[in-house]
């Protein structure tokens, strides 16, 4: 009996859930039917306002195109009046143009005597004036043919002046050189304990071994460029290559060195022989510290201005002694690098050079030689030229 109540239940309980399930469906199909009436009855009343708007769109459209068209058809019609118009002014022009060309071919033919004489009378005028300019041609050209030569002439004339001279003044030199090399040479030799006494030589002949090797410089300079041969690139480069070997090589650091031995406490450092007595315009250049330092700018109103502002921080009192003699090696070295490259470049030009930083290398080693101090000894002190250069400290 319980067994059949529970099944009986069962079944009650699943023709509920049935019956249930069925008013829901029903609910949802009346619900769906109600939505899809309202939507459709939407959609109907938006469709009827849209074409009632198109129709409004489309009124204003074709007012708006009848307008344009209306407009169109006046300025066609206008345009069509003025190339009318146009047409007829042309036409006119025509035969203004071709009315006139008959009347002056009429005159000119009543006048063709008259043309005639003009003509040859013209012609007659031309011809004398192109003569004329020419003549005037020709004759500005020999001019400047004789100018040009006279320059020619002139240039060739100084040119062997200047080679003469420096021929002359070379052998000069070397010989008197040699001459100063052998007597101070054979005056070592004998006297070796005993201080040559340099005042009966020219300084500017030679240096002082121990310090600098400018005899080597003077004998290389008058076998490579004292004959007169033909030097190459190769050449240059060798020679380039010798400046910077031995105690010419290591000249940086040792004028460094020898700048600081040479300067006092209480006057700085020594001057050049070549430098000038009071500074000029290196002076005007200002210091780079501070906000009108930053903001001042030097002079240049002349373009030789830069070369001299270059000449006068050599030649500064303030500048070391030894820039002038660093200053002629480097224009030295930078000659034989112009020629080891190939560029054109002048034997005697070099050879000027190179005499000129022999005598201020003999400069450099006489004032050192007197003004430095050999007990002198500054521990704080560090030479600033770099490793590559050979080494540091004096």
């Amino acid at each position: 009996m319980v067994r059949r109540r529970q099944r009986i239940e069962r079944q009650v309980a699943r023709r509920r859930e049935v019956s249930t399930a069925r008013e829901r469906r029903d609910a949802g199909r009346k619900i769906a039917r109600a939505i899809r009436g309202w939507h459709i009855t939407r959609v109907r009343k938006v469709t009827l306002v849209q074409s009632a708007c198109r129709r409004w769109l489309a009124g204003r459209l074709v007012v708006k195109i009848r307008i344009r068209l209306a407009r169109a058809e006046r300025a066609m019609l206008r345009w069509r009046q003025t190339c009318n118009l146009l047409r007829q002014w042309r036409a006119s022009e025509q035969v203004q143009a071709a009315w006139r060309g008959y009347k002056t071919r009429c005159l000119l033919l009543k006048d063709a005597e008259r043309r005639e004489r003009v003509q040859k009378r013209v012609e007659a005028i031309v011809t004398r004036y192109l003569a004329r300019v020419e003549r005037a041609k020709q004759t500005a050209a020999a001019e400047r043919i004789k100018r040009v030569w006279r320059s020619y002439s002139r240039a060739r004339l100084l040119e062997t002046q200047y080679s003469s001279v420096l021929t002359i003044q070379r052998v000069w030199r070397g010989a008197r050189a040699r001459k100063a090399v052998r007597i101070y040479r054979d005056a070592s030799s004998r006297r070796v304990d005993f201080e040559y006494d340099l005042e009966t030589v020219d300084e500017s002949d030679f240096i002082d071994d121990d310090l600098f090797v400018t005899d080597r410089i003077q004998e290389r300079r008058v076998a490579d460029f004292g004959h007169g041969r033909r030097t190459s690139a190769k050449d240059y480069g060798r020679l380039r290559a010798k400046l910077h070997e031995g105690e010419l090589g290591r000249f940086w650091v040792t004028a460094r060195g020898c700048d600081r031995r040479t300067s006092r406490e209480d006057t700085g450092a020594e001057r050049s022989p070549f430098a000038r007595e009071k500074a000029d315009l290196w002076a005007l250049v200002p210091e780079k510290s501070g906000p009108i330092g930053r903001a001042l700018r030097p002079n240049f109103d002349d373009p030789d201005d830069r070369l001299c502002l270059v000449y006068s921080c050599v030649n500064d009192p303030s500048a070391p002694s030894s820039i002038d003699t660093l200053y002629a090696l480097k224009l030295l070295d930078e000659g034989l690098r112009i020629g080891a490259k190939g560029d054109k470049v002048t034997a005697e030009g070099l050879s000027y050079v190179a005499r000129e930083a022999g005598d201020k290398l003999a400069s450099y080693a006489m004032l050192v030689k007197e003004k430095a101090d050999a007990s002198f000894v500054d521990e704080s002190w560090v030479n600033p030229a770099p490793a590559t250069w050979s080494g540091r400290g004096i």
